[in-house]
């Protein structure tokens, strides 16, 4: 009795053994996940962080406020988001479109701007007097067409019947 009694202590300390190196195992690849979770983390936060400090901080800049402590108030709660949250949190996505749909448009508003000095720079230059809007000589027009006088004081029923006078 002893001989099954010792085999069967020794294939259960075999099996123990085993579940010890698995256990290891995978508390080795735990280990690896949580770093490199932390790495992509940390790398998610700096990136938000980059946003935060200047994409987003040039939009509440520019935002009017009666006291600036508001702004203060509201890049801190920014701060404490990109410490403590991660990059698809709703409120972060909304306010990275809110300040890129403000740099858009900023960036546009620009463009007009310019374009509308450079048309007035044109509209001055190419049409500014008499004579530059003049290339060559007036000539004039081939067919004198006359308006025939009105005949009646109603307008309308005088151009009805100028219209349908004149075929087309």
């Amino acid at each position: 009795m002893k001989q099954p009694a010792m085999t069967e202590l020794s294939q259960l300390l075999k099996h123990c053994k085993d579940l010890e190196l698995q256990k290891t195992k995978l508390q080795q690849q735990l280990e690896e996940q949580l770093s490199h979770n932390k790495k992509l983390s940390e790398k998610t936060r700096q990136n938000m962080q980059h946003v935060l400090d200047t994409i987003m901080s040039k939009w509440v800049d520019a935002v009017d406020t009666k006291d600036d402590s508001v702004k203060k108030t509201f890049l801190e709660g920014m701060q404490r988001m990109v410490q403590n949250s991660a990059e698809d949190n709703g409120v972060w996505q909304m306010m990275v479109q809110a300040s890129n749909l403000y740099d858009r448009q900023t960036h546009e508003l620009d463009e007009l701007r310019i374009e509308n000095s450079q048309l007035r720079e044109r509209v001055q230059g190419t049409f500014g007097s008499e004579d530059a809007r003049m290339s060559g000589e007036k000539r004039k027009a081939e067919d004198d067409l006359e308006r025939p006088p009105a005949i009646s004081g109603d307008i309308w029923a005088d151009f009805a019947k100028s219209i349908s006078s004149h075929p087309f």
